[in-house]
């Protein structure tokens, strides 16, 4: 054989093997679990962005389990979560990769607390740090139930009639002040066990909770513990995506609020162009931290596109996305509108959006044209936008 039939003939070995490689392959969730009613459905979901989209659903007889997808990602997690009334509101992590057989028993209708095995490491470390919780997690799960079947009842059962909401919300409300106290032994048992446990991709994301909740909450009696395991991280720990996310929370400076000078960051319109808010001086800003993923986000974009119209001559309406950008754009093409669309592409990093509070979208902020925060308020009705820049704007020429 030549010299040029050779190259010909391992170049179509690695062309096949890539082509190979590329194509999905399926992987299984088979298990059996016991206890658990005939007809329970529960969930296999995949995050897209912050959005959750269901991969499978699989209704449980004689305590059969069964999913199948197909993957051609390395690794990617995927979340078991209950669609049926009687399990808890929760999202159990399950990592995934083509080719793998994973398997789960378990004993209960307390789903996260199922042994989920497969031949991928970060399982293992999940499930240990389940059992660094316990029997408290048990408990907190067990009132997420309690809830969970509080909340249908009032708006399933009964409707959300009118008559039956206070009495509801104030048993919904009880419930919620009964497992605080469980929320924050959890929390304290894990802190415990990741003082000492190996540091890994698991280790990290459950850390960068720890990190972003002191950060928004300064006062914390955890922050102490949380700034002491903080410095177990290694240069090349603090490196990774979420390492870095992790050191943003821990060294940022603190949360603006009204009376606050502003402060800025490079922010991206959908052609790629790079911006600040100071190109807006001159003009009051309303900020509008957002993601398609939440309803009232969506529901709020026709009344911003009115009251952007109706204060332009000296307001500029700002709407910064933290969505991925391919996702982020998807939703915004052929959308015409008169509010600013920009996004620091920050893929989950902290950015503006945790220096201005925007933990919870919508979340708007006011500037006044000399930089000041004016006022800071979260969450979306119908009319709210007018109303409050009414309020806002009233005599500000």
């Amino acid at each position: 054989m030549n010299l040029k039939a050779i190259s010909l003939s391992v170049l179509s070995i690695i062309v096949a093997a890539t082509a190979t490689a590329a194509e999905p392959e399926r992987f299984t969730i088979t298990g059996h679990v016991t206890n658990v009613p005939d007809s329970t459905v529960v969930e296999l979901c995949r995050e897209e962005g912050r959005m959750l989209k269901t991969v499978a659903l699989d209704t449980i007889i004689d305590g059969r389990i069964f999913f199948s997808d197909t993957i051609s990602e390395p690794k990617q997690m995927y979340r078991l979560t209950g669609a049926s009334r009687g399990l808890p509101s929760y999202l159990a992590p399950i990592w995934v990769e083509p080719g793998a057989e994973i398997t789960i028993t378990g004993d209960g209708t307390l789903y996260p607390l199922w042994d989920i095995s497969s031949t991928i490491p970060n399982q293992a470390s999940r499930g240990a740090l389940v059992k660094a919780t316990l029997p408290e997690f048990a408990e907190l799960l067990q009132c997420y139930v309690e809830e969970t079947e509080a909340i249908k009842h009032l708006y399933i059962d009964l409707k959300g009639a009118e008559e039956y909401l206070k009495e509801g919300w104030d048993k919904i409300n009880s419930i919620r002040d009964a497992y605080g106290p469980l929320e924050k032994a959890v929390e304290i048992k894990k802190l415990a066990y990741m003082g000492s446990a190996p540091i890994d991709e698991v280790w990290l994301d459950e850390f960068s909770y720890f990190a972003e909740n002191v950060y928004r909450h300064p006062d914390s009696e955890l922050r102490e513990t949380v700034m002491a395991i903080f410095g177990r991280l290694t240069p090349e720990q603090l490196e990774t995506e979420t390492g870095q996310k992790i050191n943003d929370y821990l060294t940022m400076e603190s949360i603006l609020n009204e009376g606050d000078k502003m402060t800025d960051g490079t922010l991206y319109d959908l052609q790629g162009n790079a911006h600040t808010l100071g190109e807006l001086a001159g003009k009051y800003i309303l900020l509008d931290f957002w993601s398609r993923g939440c309803g009232p986000c969506v529901a709020s974009m026709p009344e911003a596109d009115e009251v952007a119209g109706q204060y332009a001559d000296r307001l500029a309406f700002v709407s910064i996305s933290s969505d991925p950008e391919a996702e982020w754009k998807e939703f915004l093409a052929g959308k015409e509108s008169k509010v600013i669309q920009w996004n620091q592409l920050l893929d989950g990093q902290p950015g503006l959006a945790a220096r201005y509070g925007g933990f919870a979208v919508p979340h708007y902020v006011l500037i006044s044209p000399d930089g000041i925060i004016v006022a800071k308020w979260s969450g979306y009705g119908a009319g709210s936008l007018r109303q409050k820049l009414s309020e806002q704007m009233k005599d500000k020429r």
